[in-house]
């Protein structure tokens, strides 16, 4: 160290070259203060009041650094025991101190789609099942007896057919009792076409969607495929309840 050495001039143009040089969060930076500090006071005609100012400067900036990893961990623990969506999008479980087991709701609830009684209208439902909620609030219903999945925005008055409406069938334009929806990105709508034993993916504003899995016509009675409940994981897989075979399916993604 050059002020160990007695270069106190040399070491204080070194160490002022070190902080002005490194960075906010440069672990090195309080080292600098304090070396900086030592150098001005070992030299001739530099009073203690600077030497103070760099230890103090030294160690705010020590504060400051572990106040910034404290944050840091406390946010890294929060999310620690939740997972992400295929969005990586963080979401906390029941188990975390901050998570929904602590929550409380109020008991008496409002509607904020149909309600209008049982029909074909946009406004109407006829057995609604499944719901999704994206991050604008807009929801996604599977209406099932309406064969369709319908899209209220929120505030909305009536909903729009996102998937299906066009009867009970199985052409590619049609669904048969759906079930599970789920939305992994804007527009792109995943739905459990149950009674056609499939899982469809629709794109938002398109009149037609495609098969992702199932669709097999080939299969016996006793091995069909009837999903309901959808979810992915942060890699992407299906996963798929299928309920009259009493299990749970993954699907593992093997490409866009």
């Amino acid at each position: 160290m050059l002020w160990k050495m007695g270069k106190f001039d040399q070491a204080k143009m070194y160490y002022i070259r070190c902080v002005n040089e490194l960075s906010d969060d440069d672990c090195l930076l309080f080292k600098a203060y304090e070396d900086l500090g030592r150098s001005l006071r070992n030299l001739p005609g530099i009073g203690s009041r600077n030497t103070l100012r760099c230890y103090v400067f030294g160690f705010i900036f020590l504060f400051a650094i572990t106040l910034g990893i404290g944050i840091y961990l406390a946010k890294t623990i929060s999310v620690g025991n939740g997972y992400k969506d295929v969005n990586q999008n963080n979401h906390t479980t029941g188990n975390t101190r901050t998570g929904l087991k602590s929550m409380k709701w109020k008991q008496d609830g409002i509607t904020v789609c149909g309600g209008n009684g049982k029909g074909n209208n946009l406004n109407q439902f006829n057995v609604p099942t499944y719901i999704f909620v994206d991050g604008n609030y807009s929801l996604y219903v599977s209406d099932m007896r309406n064969h369709r999945v319908m899209k209220w925005e929120k505030d909305a008055t009536e909903g729009i057919i996102v998937a299906g409406g066009n009867g009970q069938g199985n052409s590619l334009t049609q669904l048969n009792h759906p079930q599970g929806v789920i939305v992994v990105h804007p527009g792109q709508i995943y739905v459990a076409d149950s009674w056609n034993h499939r899982v469809m993916r629709w794109y938002e504003g398109k009149e037609d969607g495609e098969i992702v899995v199932g669709g097999n016509r080939n299969e016996t009675k006793t091995n069909q495929f009837f999903p309901s409940g959808l979810s992915f994981d942060s890699e992407r897989n299906l996963y798929v309840a299928d309920q009259e075979n009493n299990q749970i399916q993954k699907f593992e993604i093997i490409g866009d």
